[in-house]
């Protein structure tokens, strides 16, 4: 099965420090660990995919300086 998931990652702020979130991140890396081919396309600062990438998933991202943050 090969799934294609739209949407912009987060960079999460919490005490702990930045992680990358957002339902593009969660649904994505469920769905490869489940077993599924998985492709989102987003726009994202270039940091920010490479957590996805990590986990097996093919990004299609036009990049952008700016950080989509959620405290």
């Amino acid at each position: 099965m090969h799934i294609a998931i739209v949407g912009h990652l987060t960079r999460d702020i919490s005490p702990d420090g930045n992680t990358i979130g957002g339902a593009v991140s969660f649904s994505g890396v469920t769905a490869r660990r489940l077993g599924a081919e998985v492709t989102v396309l987003t726009r994202a600062h270039p940091k920010d995919v490479r957590f996805l990438e990590s986990e097996g998933i093919h990004v299609i991202n036009l990049p952008t300086d700016v950080y989509t943050t959620f405290h």
